[in-house]
């Protein structure tokens, strides 16, 4: 009777601890729009719950049946790769948590027949690390560079003076190539996210369910990243490698990430610069500003490092235009690109540039099959064009429906707009790394009470206690790890309401 009651109660805590979902679904013209806020776990969560049966059909219908052949031993091997040579910022840990904590909490089971276990946070980041993964097992393969291209196209300056919208400001067109998958194809989604963390900014991305990285995004300074797959992949084996789409959601996010005092492309620049990267890739930034270049295309693969590809450098495309394809053009000898060629031939043919236009360039010149989305920013309007591939047409073909970025990055009411204020509650963890006692501090009213949660790398909780007020506005508490064994554990901090306010890694070292 007494293990029933204390299940009883673990399910009631349970309900009410994970009962505030900080997301937003809706749906405009059979595209979904994601809408999440709070912190990283949070917003993690929030998707978790609100896309879960799309989120796990993902992984199961494409990662695991399409591109690992349903193999269980080959996704074993993949994973096996992403543990040992990879290694995630822990915020993206935890929104990964996250993630798997709500689609546990919406009724989706998380068990995957083939793999006979649970869906787990690595096998979310797996899939925001799958083109890495793909490309580090085959290395060069022309097949798979097509099938996930991408080609992007950006004007400004001269070349858009005669459009009466942009008048010299900058427009960036943009094909998103993957492989045709049928669950991919239904289920396009755009996330917009609201930080609560002080040093991160609202954004927008465009991609699946599941997917927690910037594949192609753009941020509340109007600051747009597309990335492309590049020529060359080579590498040295024995280093530890940051996932590409996920460094690129870094320098979106971050406020000022390389500290230069102005919130721009060279963010990004810089976060893909920082990481060290597996995959060679062709990463097209862009802001209208007065800062030039406006635009640039990040070259970049673990050989040889980057180059940093402007106007200035174009051979053959005139005006105030650059282009990115599939292909390196300064970080390795140009290679022949038929997309790139024709690109060139558009804009022989005529260097003016209205938004019009720049859509019909790219389609006409680099539209392939495997094409699965087109994204259009107007930079001064803030008009943004998405449209997505069907059965019958690809995106391109289609028409676009219309969003506004600052609609957009409206919170979806007074109230969502507090919870995605930065918290005045942040909850400090010291020492970190510690051994074996780490001590809990927050500053909060004294009527609140504050419960401190830990969990294991797998996401397991394995201890819970609430702090203590000392009579002067400051929580604390201490934890004794003396029976765990050295590694990485997660906190989250819970007020009264059981609303998380604070989370962290901690490294026990012993």
């Amino acid at each position: 009777m007494r293990t029933k009651y204390f299940l009883i109660i673990m399910l009631i805590c349970s309900i009410n601890l994970f009962s505030q979902v900080n997301g937003e679904l809706s749906n405009l013209n059979g595209k979904r729009i994601l809408k999440v806020w709070g912190n990283h776990y949070e917003r993690g969560y929030a998707q978790g719950y609100l896309l879960s049966e799309t989120i796990v059909s993902v992984f199961n219908s494409y990662v695991i049946n399409n591109l690992m052949n349903g193999s269980p031993a080959t996704y074993s091997y993949v994973r096996g790769i992403f543990i040992n040579s990879f290694e995630t910022d822990p915020e993206y840990i935890e929104e990964a948590s996250g993630m798997i904590d709500g689609i546990a909490d919406s009724g989706t089971s998380l068990f995957i027949a083939t793999l006979n276990r649970d869906f787990d946070f690595r096998d979310v980041l797996i899939v925001n690390s799958i083109i890495d993964l793909i490309f580090y097992v085959n290395g060069r393969n022309d097949d798979y560079e097509l099938l996930f291209g991408c080609s992007s196209l950006s004007s400004w300056g001269e070349s858009t003076m005669s459009d009466e919208d942009l008048e010299g400001g900058l427009v960036i067109t943009r094909l998103l190539d993957w492989q045709a998958n049928s669950v991919l194809i239904e289920n396009p989604v755009m996330l917009v996210s609201f930080p609560s963390e002080t040093d991160e900014q609202y954004w927008v991305g465009f991609g699946y369910p599941g997917f927690i990285c910037a594949l192609s995004g753009i941020n509340q300074a109007g600051v747009t990243a597309s990335l492309n797959i590049g020529s060359d992949h080579s590498k040295d084996p024995s280093q530890t490698f940051n996932p590409i789409m996920l460094t690129v959601r870094k320098g979106l996010e971050s406020y000022d990430y390389n500290n230069d005092s102005y919130n721009d492309h060279f963010d990004v620049v810089s976060a893909v610069v920082d990481y060290n990267q597996v995959l060679g890739t062709i990463i097209h930034a862009t802001k209208n500003t007065d800062i030039d270049p406006p635009s640039v295309v990040i070259e970049n693969n673990n050989q040889n490092g980057e180059y940093i590809r402007d106007y200035t450098d174009n051979t053959v495309i005139p005006g105030m235009n650059l282009a990115a394809t599939n292909h390196f053009r300064n970080l390795y000898s140009p290679e022949y690109c038929y997309r790139y060629n024709n690109i060139v031939d558009s804009l022989n043919a005529s260097t003016a540039i209205t938004a019009s236009r720049s859509w019909k360039i790219l389609a006409g010149a680099a539209g392939v099959t495997t094409n699965l989305m087109t994204i259009q920013f107007n930079s001064v309007t803030g008009r943004i064009l998405w449209s997505t591939t069907t059965s019958q047409n690809q995106s391109y073909n289609e028409v676009p429906t219309e969003f506004y970025l600052n609609d957009l990055l409206t919170p979806p009411t007074e109230t969502d707009e507090e919870a995605v204020q930065a918290s005045e509650i942040r909850v400090h963890a010291y020492p970190n790394p510690f051994n074996p006692v780490i001590n809990f501090a927050a500053n909060m009213n004294n009527s609140e009470s504050l419960t401190i949660e830990i969990y294991n790398i797998k996401g397991r909780k394995i201890d819970s206690f609430k702090t203590i007020s000392n009579g002067n506005q400051k929580h604390q508490v201490t934890w004794n790890a003396d029976n765990c064994a050295s590694g990485v554990y997660l906190f989250k901090a819970l007020n009264q309401h059981n609303k998380i306010i604070d989370s962290g890694k901690i490294v026990l070292l012993k």
